[in-house]
């Protein structure tokens, strides 16, 4: 019920309540610790963030997603540094790692690495083949397009668009490579669509994921935050 409060209604008060009441009764639950992790995550509250994920990895030591998890958060709490050094430690020992494959792209892009930007893209692309996963779309499309390789975004934007004929593509990627190539209305344009369909992403927005700060200034953010019925920590 608390993810129903986080992901859907974005109520992060009764969220909260709820998730305090969990870890009342679980005290030693790993996945109680995580849940909580995804509250001060959502909320922007890195450090608490942080503290209850190293909770979380001492209760449940062998569970890995948590060190992914890990990365990201530093992420978006634009501790690039750090953030890169998780995640790359994470990919050298699971090379498929799906955060660590879009994490990556991102940190770099958003952090002016560029080169390293690219050559993680290409590397996620490389182990990717075929298969088509929008969270690494999306990375890379934002981080060549941070980059200056245009061409290579839009290549990439044009593949997550297409197939949104045969899978669900999570409505923020596209938004995430408009909003890297500096095309404001079009990034705005697929976040409304995250609002329309009620996406459990548009809590990234919410959290402050660096990849939109260009549009933070815009009134139509905060408007969008707004018409969601997001509800503050």
């Amino acid at each position: 019920m608390a993810n129903i409060e986080l992901s859907y209604d974005f109520d992060l008060p009764a969220a909260k309540q709820r998730l305090d009441r969990v870890q009342e009764r679980n005290p030693s639950s790993a996945e109680a610790a995580l849940n909580m992790e995804s509250y001060y995550w959502f909320s922007g509250r890195w450090d608490e963030a942080i503290e209850v994920n190293r909770k979380a990895r001492e209760l449940d030591p062998l569970n890995h997603f948590l060190e992914e998890e890990l990365g990201l958060i530093n992420f978006h709490g634009r501790r690039y540094g750090e953030a890169t050094r998780i995640l790359e430690g994470v990919r050298e020992i699971q090379p498929n790692s799906v955060p660590a494959n879009f994490g990556l792209p991102l940190a770099y892009a958003a952090w002016g690495r560029h080169p390293q930007a690219v050559k993680a893209c290409e590397t996620a692309l490389e182990i990717l083949g075929d298969t088509f996963e929008s969270n690494i779309y999306g990375a890379c499309g934002y981080a060549f397009a941070r980059s200056g390789q245009e061409e290579r975004a839009r290549e990439i934007l044009d593949r997550m668009i297409e197939a949104q004929r045969e899978r669900y593509v999570p409505p923020v990627w596209p938004a995430t490579v408009y909003a890297g190539l500096g095309e404001t209305d079009k990034a705005f344009e697929w976040l409304e669509t995250c609002l329309e369909v009620r996406s459990p992403n548009l809590l990234f927005l919410i959290s402050g994921a660096p990849q939109f700060d260009s549009l933070r200034s815009d009134a139509r953010f905060d408007d969008l935050l707004r018409r969601a019925g997001v509800r503050g920590s």
